[in-house]
């Protein structure tokens, strides 16, 4: 199990009078299934300047998130999840859910993300090359020792 805790202060200029607001987002996140499925639940604690949910009606696991690796290297996911979001005074509390397909790729400089394919085929062909020379080179040997 994995536990993350992030702090989020900031002051909240969308009502008559600035109103400092800080958040305390706590979240944690398994593993299951030779990691190939994640589950993710936490919420989002009001600590400062707000008197949303001061009924006591808050929920406790506010946040959830599944996303499962389709391909075992994790390149392609599916994410779907469900997030409680404090907007505006005039919009207040939303709830947001959706569902998405996720691509994955690590590169270092923007252009390896278009280059690396290519690169990869490259050496591949370089080293069937390699391996056709030393087996060529073999052979002559071969030959010369039979002679």
């Amino acid at each position: 199990v994995q536990l993350d805790f992030g702090l989020d202060s900031y002051t909240d200029y969308q009502s008559a009078s600035p109103q400092d607001r800080t958040e305390l987002d706590i979240n944690a996140s398994k593993s299951l299934f030779n990691d190939r499925l994640v589950v993710q639940v936490g919420s989002e604690v009001d600590i400062q300047g707000s008197n949303q949910n001061s009924d006591g009606n808050a929920p406790v696991i506010g946040n959830v998130g599944l996303e499962y690796l389709i391909t075992e290297d994790g390149r392609y996911r599916l994410r779907g999840y469900r997030k409680n979001k404090f907007e505006s005074v005039i919009d207040g509390e939303l709830i947001v859910t959706g569902i998405s397909i996720i691509f994955n790729k690590e590169f270092n400089k923007f252009k390896e993300l278009w280059e690396r394919k290519v690169r990869e085929e490259v050496a591949k062909e370089n080293a069937l090359k390699e391996e056709e020379a030393k087996e060529s080179k073999e052979e002559k040997e071969k030959e010369l020792k039979e002679d």
